[in-house]
């Protein structure tokens, strides 16, 4: 009897690992000036410390990929240098509260410090985790398999924006409490299903060695997600000036359509490629970013939230055969920590320009996410074709 080309329990469970380090970036974000302000630190403090972050994320989220590819042949090291991460990021994100509780401005630049610290946690095991998806499913399953990660990844982002007011009213320990519970209890459950899954039955994903420039997988991180965040500045700027924020938020909208996107775009994307997925999304994400401009009605806005969520699970379901189906199976987390690294120093530029873009035109915002979102399907593109070459010479040389 063949093995089943999905194996379900650790996929689900990854997710709730994946979804847990999202509910708690939501948290971070959420608390972040209140934190830094009752220290006595400027507002300009928000974003150069998620300058700081970015910069070393960029660094560290490829060599902690790298890291755990050294040992992923042994599941159970892999997951030591994960457990490490995420309990070092459990206790780390409760010491942030804990010592705004004791008021000391004396030792203010501690806290600064507790939050880096607590950032550069979370990319050790990041990359490391999700790296796992590629032995969990086989290559044709991937964006399927991804769903589920989208889903509940997205899920978890919509909950943010609409349970705001519920987070700030349980103030920063109980809120990061919860935060460090959920990352605790994503370990468990992954490890606990993990356990469940033979290791001789693992799939294998990817090439016997890479197909194209392992470069390009920063480069189109980089230009994802920094079309994504010029997107929502953009847009939710011109909303408020136009008046026509749609019913429920932007944010909370256009994550919820992806959350319920992901698995049937999944199901699709099984008859695609993964890189036929990612430029199809990342063409409509710039479709509707230069629609977006000419949005004046909360129904408009409603549509275009709904379809952006819509090529935004495109674009999520099409990472990991895009990362995975072109590389080598030992490089796995390297392939991943390059993405995550060119989304890092996305954020990093965005956050480093914040003030300049305060300065732009929401459609000139708009414009520059459209390029952006080009530039990215350009890459996925070159990619693919740089596949297609390498391949085709490897079965020249075979035959």
């Amino acid at each position: 009897m063949s093995a089943p080309s999905v194996r379900w329990l650790p996929v689900f469970g990854l997710g709730i690992l994946h979804s847990a380090i999202t509910l708690c970036w939501v948290f971070y974000n959420l608390y972040l000036p209140q934190l830094l302000g009752a220290f006595g630190f400027a507002a300009s403090a928000v974003a150069m410390l998620l300058v700081v972050e970015g910069l070393l994320g960029a660094v560290l989220e490829p060599v902690m990929g790298a890291l755990s590819d050294r040992t992923r042949r042994n599941i159970l090291t892999r997951f030591s240098l994960i457990a490490a991460g995420v309990i070092g990021a459990s206790l780390l994100f409760v010491g942030i509260p804990l010592f705004s509780l004791s008021g000391s401005t004396a030792l203010r630049w501690v806290l600064p410090v507790l939050l880096v610290a607590w950032a550069l946690a979370m990319t050790v095991f990041r990359s490391p985790a999700l790296a796992l998806l590629g032995q969990y499913a086989a290559p044709a399953s991937l964006p399927l398999a991804a769903g589920v990660l989208g889903t509940l990844g997205s899920l978890a982002a919509a909950s943010g924006p609409a349970t705001r007011a519920y987070w700030l009213s349980l103030g920063p320990l109980a809120t990061f409490t919860v935060g460090s519970l959920a990352l605790l209890a994503g370990l468990l459950v992954l490890r606990w299903l993990d356990n469940r899954l033979p290791l001789e039955m693992l799939p294998t994903t990817g090439p016997s060695q890479s197909s194209m420039p392992l470069w390009l997988l920063f480069v189109t991180g980089l230009g994802v997600t920094f079309g994504f965040r010029l997107l929502l500045d953009g847009l939710s700027r011109h909303l408020t000036l136009t008046g026509a924020e749609p019913p429920g938020g932007l944010i909370p909208v256009l994550f919820a359509a992806t959350a319920l996107a992901s698995l049937p775009c999944g199901a699709l994307a099984m008859r695609l490629s993964g890189n036929w997925l990612m430029i199809l999304g990342l063409l409509a994400m710039a479709t509707f970013s230069g629609l977006s401009a000419s949005i004046t009605s909360p129904t408009a806005s409603l549509g275009v939230a709904l379809a952006l969520g819509l090529a935004f699970s495109f674009v999520n379901n099409g990472l990991f055969p895009f990362a995975l189906d072109h590389v080598a199976p030992e490089r796995a987390g390297l392939a991943l920590g390059l993405y995550f690294g060119g989304t890092a120093l996305a954020i990093c530029l965005f956050n480093a320009a914040g003030p300049f873009w305060k300065t732009v035109a929401p459609a000139s915002c708009l414009l520059f996410a459209l390029l952006s979102f080009l530039f990215a399907a350009a890459c996925v593109a070159a990619a693919s074709l740089l596949s297609f070459l390498t391949e085709r010479s490897f079965a020249s040389q075979r035959t």
